[in-house]
């Protein structure tokens, strides 16, 4: 709650600091009556009204009247970029749904970051092999992470799972599941690794 405070401290500082870009007329009728004071005296040229131009702009008429916007989507983007950065927090694992899945005695479900372990569902596996893998990885994951306390590190969201580094007793999880066979490393970016072929 003091962190979600802070945050939203932080944006309402960010948008406020942005104010002074949002009026740049103000600068240019400040440049122009200094100039129109050195003028000499009887000097009759064309004048600019620089209040007209200014009144124009903060009408929105010109890019200048589209500016303010950019403080509240900085501030914005701040809010969301803190919050995504939630620090680690400790929970109880309740049931482990698969080698890779587990859920929370809150109910929330969580998905272990940087690995993939075979399904166990036949709509979801590609073969009967990988089928057998997933029952193995389970019995696995069950092992070692059912009715522990486990500190979690969110990094994102995937199919209504939270996704998140875990640790167990300074342990990472996912090298744990890799070393024994239960896992395989699935990088960012790349394929899906293949449990039929591979």
């Amino acid at each position: 709650m003091a962190r979600a405070a802070r945050t939203i401290l932080f944006a309402w500082a960010l948008a406020c600091s942005m104010k002074g870009n949002e009026v740049p007329g103000r600068a240019r009728r400040g440049r122009h009556e200094a100039y129109l004071s050195r003028r000499p005296m009887g000097d009759s040229g064309p004048v600019m009204d620089v209040d007209r131009h200014a009144r124009e702009r903060a009408e929105g008429n010109g890019a200048a009247g589209a500016r303010p916007i950019a403080a509240p989507m900085i501030a914005l983007s701040a809010v969301l970029l803190l919050g995504a950065a939630a620090p680690p927090r400790q929970a109880s694992v309740a049931y482990v749904i698969d080698g890779d899945t587990f859920r929370l005695a809150s109910g929330e479900r969580i998905r272990i970051s940087g690995i993939d372990a075979p399904e166990t569902q036949p709509g979801q596996a590609k073969c009967g092999r990988e089928i057998a893998a997933g029952k193995a990885a389970t019995a696995t994951a069950r092992g070692l992470l059912q009715g522990r306390t486990a500190r979690l590190g969110r990094v994102g969201r995937s199919y209504n799972r939270t996704v998140a580094r875990v640790t167990l007793d300074g342990r990472d999880v996912a090298g744990e599941l890799v070393r024994l066979g239960a896992a395989r490393w699935w990088p960012r970016g790349q394929r899906k690794p293949d449990w039929c072929h591979g």
